[in-house]
Formats: structure tokens, C-alpha cells, sequence
């Protein structure tokens, strides 16, 4: 995550960091690395796209409610979500929920 918002512009950049900063960070295990490897090989998330298969992953391991992005595309998106749980399902893990930063109260 923190890589990716290194690519924003400032004064984007500045304000999103403000936003993480206290939020804890959580690592990739090899628990979360298998999974995100089984999304791909499931066709859920391109392999061309593995950093956004990690993101879910490691939430997923780590037993998170919900997994907030801006990843309208690859993530937030209904048919995606679906496909993810199916294969957490199938993997012993519990649904994750992936909603945009709107949905957040």
C-alpha cells in the first residue's frame, strides 16, 4: 500500500499519508502469499495485478472486516468481490467485504 501511494502526486501524496499514518501494518505471510497466489490461479485477479491479490490476502489472513480501496476496476467491484470470497471459501477463510472510501462512516 504505502508504495502505491508513493506514486501520487502531491499534494495528493501528503494528504494520504497524513491519512495512514497511524493505521498499523500488517505483513505478508507466506499464509497471505499462498492466498494471493490462489487468487490468481483461480483467474480472480491477474497475475499482472499480484499487489492487489496481496492487499486482499493479507486482510483476508489477518481477519479483517473490510478492505477499503479506491481500485474501482480490479476491486471494488460486486462480480470481483464474489469471486474472491468464493475462493477464500474454498481456501477455509471467512468473507472479506471490499468497499470504496464513500462507503465509510
Amino acid at each position: 500500500m504505502i508504495e502505491e501511494l508513493k506514486q501520487a502526486g502531491e499534494p495528493k501524496r501528503s494528504k494520504l499519508f497524513a491519512q495512514v499514518e497511524n493505521i498499523e501494518r500488517l505483513p505478508l505471510t507466506p499464509e497471505a502469499r499462498d492466498l494471493a497466489e490462489e487468487y490468481v490461479r483461480h483467474r480472480v485477479i491477474s497475475k499482472n495485478y499480484l499487489g492487489d491479490a496481496r492487499h486482499v490476502a493479507i486482510a483476508t489472513v489477518h481477519n479483517i472486516d473490510a478492505l477499503v480501496s479506491w481500485n474501482y476496476g480490479h476491486l471494488v467491484n460486486i462480480n470481483k468481490i464474489r469471486r474472491i470470497n468464493i475462493v477464500n471459501e474454498i481456501m477455509g477463510y471467512r468473507h472479506i467485504e471490499i468497499i470504496s472510501p464513500e462507503e465509510v462512516d
